[in-house]
């Protein structure tokens, strides 16, 4: 969702789903050394979204399995125009940001009234079955 420089870094982001919605949305950022091209292994980074008033962060980690991509997650709860700020610092007091505007859709990955029905339907199942049993083996008693 953006390519771009902060400072002498070039920075790759990438979300998943490719079109966010209201709920999880998976941040994978790649930085690159604007100068030689070579990955970024050491860095701190935080990712923030912001809309209106409302503001929430998380912090970028790496792994040793790829140490080169650093993830985070944010989950958001409202549609709409979010401003994304990536915020990388690879030596003590130097920090670089960069900020990019992010549509959120109303549409949501999971619907939660279909959700609602598959709980209801496994519950009356569940229900039925005990009954059933119960029925079952209390006649077989008397």
């Amino acid at each position: 969702i953006y390519e771009g420089m902060a400072g002498n870094h070039f920075l790759k982001v990438s979300v998943i789903p490719h079109k966010p919605m209201v709920g999880h949305v998976h941040f994978s950022v790649e930085p690159s050394s604007s100068s030689t091209g070579l990955p970024i292994k050491q860095a701190l980074m935080t990712i923030t979204a912001r809309k209106g008033g409302e503001a929430f962060e998380s912090r970028a980690v790496n792994s040793t399995i790829s140490p080169t991509i650093y993830d985070a997650n944010l989950t958001f709860y409202e549609e709409g125009s979010w401003i994304i700020s990536v915020e990388i610092s690879t030596t003590p007091d130097q920090e670089y940001e960069v900020k990019f505007p992010m549509e959120v859709s109303g549409d949501s990955i999971v619907n939660n009234r279909s959700a609602g029905y598959f709980f209801l339907f496994v519950f009356l199942v569940l229900i039925m079955g005990v009954l059933l049993l119960s029925l079952k083996y209390r006649k077989k008693n008397t």
